[in-house]
């Protein structure tokens, strides 16, 4: 099991976090960082994206009509 799968989603949040914050600060001189920075944002939005999911099915079997009257509010 790599690193990455096993971050928390406060973890894999910061690495996100991270990822754009290094991003909207590169220039032209950093494009080889690009490659491994995008790398890792995707694995830590892989954890966060199945750790929402996990959450939401959790949610649905305790709470199935009121997350059900949020969702025809949104």
């Amino acid at each position: 099991m790599s690193n990455e799968s096993t971050k928390s989603y406060r973890q894999a949040y910061e690495t996100l976090q991270a990822a754009a914050e290094k991003v909207r600060q590169m220039n032209a001189a950093d494009i080889d960082e690009l490659v491994p920075t995008v790398d890792a944002a995707l694995q830590a939005y892989q954890v966060c994206s199945g750790r929402l999911a996990e959450v939401r099915r959790a949610l649905g079997e305790k709470l199935p009509e009121e997350l059900e009257a949020l969702g025809r509010q949104g």
